[in-house]
Parts: C-alpha cells; structure tokens; sequence
C-alpha cells in the first residue's frame, strides 16, 4: 500500500483512493508508520487521500472508529479524507462504519435492500464472455463510497487546479448536504453534495 501510493504521487497524482483497511490492534507498526509517513509526502506534494471508513465487523454492523481505529481511514492528517457510506435515503448504511471525530463525511455506497452501486469487476465467464457477462457488477460497502468522493475531489481539481488540498477539501466537507440525523456519526454531518462544492470554489 505505501508503495503505491508513493507511485501515485511519484506521477503526480491530485488524489488517491483508498477503498481498503483494517484495525491495527491498538498498535502502530512500522508498516503502518510507513503509510503514515507516505500521507505526509503526499500533503507536501498537495496530494489528497481518500480513505474507506470499513464496514464493521464480522456481524456485518457498522463500528466506531473513534473507539477501534481502522487503518488508513484513521490517520489524523489533514488532506485525508475518512468515508462513511449512506444508503438509497441517506441513512448511515447499516454496515458502514462512523466516528463524529475520525469519519469526515458519507457518500453513496449501496445498501442491502435497494442494491449496489454499478463498478467495474471481472466478469464470471471463460474465454469469450456473451453479453450477460458485462465487466460491470453491483458493489456495496464504503469501498463504494470513497471513490465517489475520490471522483468528486478530481472534478474539484479540474475545475480549479491551483486550489490548494486544504481549499478542495473545505469545498467538500463544508459544503455537503447537512443531515441532523449524522450529527455524532461523522464530522461533518454530512453527505456529499457536488453542485453545492463545486459553486463554492
């Protein structure tokens, strides 16, 4: 993981997602204090970090960062961005993981009884694949969330590309769709909003 984000931003990467993680077990590793170490270069290089929240534990309900870290979500620099996923009505999804002082934000990320979000996977076929085996799967989790805001972060950067990290993610997470019923779970109390963030930059 360090490795690869060092690539990304070795080529000049304006945002990187991170749809992966796990609890460290209460202790800082040196593979974990490398990734640590890498999200620092990356904010000297105005580079941003976007980072899946987790999806709870083995019963399939959603954790509290602030109370067991997961790794990289709950690293504490500031042009990483941790996200929890909401469902069809903007609900916290059931599975997804919070923390009103580690998760920043929520993002669509499919729900059980609505379905997933549409991505591309590998197709389940053998040689030459017909046309019901499309390379694109529904997928549910904060693995889903967090490219979203990773893309959100790219339109940001498109649209205004001398803008610092700190400006880009101030876009985003002061300028989400304020939900009183998120107010505990992240920090923002808020799902992302891309017209309300790209007016504001």
């Amino acid at each position: 993981i360090a490795a690869g984000i060092l690539y990304a931003i070795d080529r000049g990467a304006d945002v990187i997602n991170l749809s992966l993680g796990g609890p460290s077990g209460g202790e800082i590793t040196s593979e974990l204090q490398q990734m640590i170490n890498l999200v620092q270069i990356a904010k000297n290089s105005n580079t941003i970090i976007v980072a899946a929240a987790g999806n709870g534990g083995s019963d399939g309900i959603g954790d509290c960062n602030d109370n067991s870290p997961v790794y990289p979500a709950n690293i504490q620099e500031d042009n990483l961005i941790s996200v929890a996923s909401v469902d069809l009505y903007n609900n916290i999804a059931e599975y997804s993981n919070f923390g009103g002082s580690t998760v920043h934000i929520a993002a669509p990320g499919g729900d059980f009884s609505t379905g997933g979000l549409l991505s591309t996977g590998i197709p389940y076929c053998f040689g030459k694949c017909s046309a019901s085996n499309t390379p694109y799967k529904e997928s549910i989790g904060t693995s889903m969330a967090t490219p979203v805001v990773a893309g959100l972060v790219a339109a940001l950067k498109s649209k205004a590309p001398t803008k610092s990290y700190l400006a880009v993610i101030d876009a985003i997470l002061n300028h989400g769709t304020y939900l009183s019923d998120h107010a505990g779970l992240t920090r923002s109390a808020s799902v992302i909003n891309l017209k309300k963030s790209m007016d504001s930059i």
